[in-house]
């Protein structure tokens, strides 16, 4: 599915050596079409390099993040949500935009109260987790014609949560087409909109929707 393409492209023939067609591309996994590419642009050949604009990811390469404190308890309890990036806060749960998404318009819904174990959250907290993700959904596909979503939870480190002490519930909208080459090629995520454009879109809706 993912080679199938990349070898209707100029690219691909004019990279890939002869020696590297013996056996199809197209029973290639991921990950050994992605090392071959790879590997034959920027090893055997002087490729040229491209450069994605995305000034706001200096401030994660300028200082190692603080591991020690909790991103989202920082946020909740700062004063100035813009420049936290709360986007909303509803009576026991907010919403977080994520500072490095996977996505664009990828949210973080955060009970106010610290913890990361389900089984300690209440049922009111766990209620108005999902009845916020539910309408995340509904005002993102009206405000950014989402057309799918990926919804869920990391619990633990074993489990993939990158802040395994304190619950989050994460939502990312989808559409088709969103995990494209450069990915597959690059290891890159485009990210068409920037963070503080996508706080206010939100912000705006969402009180809106909770006044």
């Amino acid at each position: 599915v993912i080679a199938e393409p990349l070898l209707r492209t100029n690219y691909f023939w004019r990279h890939f050596p002869c020696e590297m067609l013996e056996k199809s591309p197209l029973n290639w996994g991921y990950s050994s079409l992605r090392g071959a590419l790879r590997s034959v642009a920027g090893t055997r050949y002087d490729a040229p390099v491209d450069r994605l604009w995305a000034p706001w990811r200096g401030e994660y390469v300028k200082k190692l993040p603080d591991l020690s404190g909790c991103f989202l308890c920082e946020a909740i309890g700062g004063n100035d949500d813009r420049a936290s990036l709360v986007a909303a806060r509803r009576a026991r749960v907010c919403v977080v935009l994520n500072r490095y998404p996977f996505g664009n318009g990828h949210l973080m819904v955060a009970p106010y109260q610290h913890g990361g174990d389900l089984a300690g959250a209440s049922d009111e907290i766990l209620t108005e987790l999902m009845t916020t993700a539910r309408d995340l959904c509904v005002v993102l596909k009206e405000s950014m014609r989402a057309q799918g979503f990926n919804v869920g939870l990391n619990l633990g480190q074993a489990g993939g949560a990158g802040l395994k002490d304190h619950l989050h519930l994460h939502v990312l909208p989808r559409w088709p087409g969103d995990a494209n080459f450069m990915l597959v090629m690059n290891d890159t995520r485009v990210i068409n909109q920037s963070l503080d454009a996508l706080w206010e879109l939100l912000h705006e809706a969402l009180q809106a929707r909770w006044r």
